[in-house]
């Protein structure tokens, strides 16, 4: 058991609960197998900053997941850590993204000819799982920050690693991190 929780919020239950349901009350089973497959790549984003963190042995006080995403709130005291904890998440979500691709690029194009892969139903599935994929990226990787009223500054991925590299050139500039390098502190 871990050392610290894994809290999904009401908001997080409610809204993939109902997306799970309306898709499969409206769209049927691959409607359903969408709103699945969103909701896990979203914890596995997630988990991918969290066995990073473990990896490198950063204290995790909790993971939090909302309807909008989820958080790692760990105690990140290193620049170089933090991007690479950062980094994580964005690499794992663009695998996702690879997979995908190549896997409706196959199916597409070059068509097995012992199944029979063709059936639109299928392959719009795999362009909507796509099309979540693609836009997860993207808006991992660009450098948004929003200041929320309720849950203060959200800031993408992309936009946390941006100041984590600013912060750790800005130490290196400033000679503070050769002189922690050599114990001169």
């Amino acid at each position: 058991m871990p050392e610290y929780p894994i809290i999904y919020n009401a908001s997080f239950i409610l809204f993939w609960g109902w997306s799970l349901a309306l898709g499969l009350y409206a769209g049927g089973l691959l409607t359903f197998a969408l709103v699945a497959m969103m909701m896990l790549v979203l914890i596995s984003h997630e988990h991918a900053h969290l066995k990073q963190c473990v990896k490198l042995n950063v204290k995790v006080n909790s993971v939090r997941f909302t309807w909008l995403g989820g958080m790692v709130d760990a105690d990140i005291r290193d620049a170089d850590y933090a991007v690479r904890i950062l980094s994580a998440g964005v690499i794992d979500t663009g695998c996702y993204s690879i997979s995908f691709v190549g896997l409706f690029i196959a199916l597409r194009y070059i068509n097995p000819p012992v199944i029979n892969f063709t059936n639109l139903h299928f392959l719009n599935f795999l362009n909507g799982v796509i099309m979540f994929l693609v836009v997860m990226c993207i808006t991992n990787i660009l450098p948004i920050s929003y200041n929320h009223k309720k849950h203060g500054i959200i800031s993408t991925d992309g936009w946390a690693t941006l100041r984590f590299i600013e912060l750790r050139d800005e130490l290196w500039n400033d000679g503070r991190a050769e002189a922690m390098m050599h114990g001169n502190r």
